[in-house]
């Protein structure tokens, strides 16, 4: 009997914290979403910064058909 009365308080403990377990799951998800959208806005922004970094280092190197005609005049 007490066996009997001891798993119903089981179970009613966990109908209480179902609800609570699932707000949590919620909030988690939440948080993952807007951290994966800041950190996919980021990786975008450092992409964008390498490659006009790239295009600046091409423009500012010399081309080899500069470098052939230095000298002869």
């Amino acid at each position: 009997m007490a066996l009997a009365k001891q798993h119903r308080n089981d179970i009613g403990i966990t109908a209480q914290l179902r609800p609570t377990a699932k707000s949590l799951i919620k909030e988690a998800l939440r948080v993952y979403g807007a951290a994966e959208e800041a950190l996919t806005e980021a990786g975008e922004q450092f992409e964008d910064l390498v490659s006009e970094a790239r295009a600046e280092m091409k423009k500012a190197q010399p081309s080899r058909r500069d470098n052939r005609h230095k000298g002869k005049s």
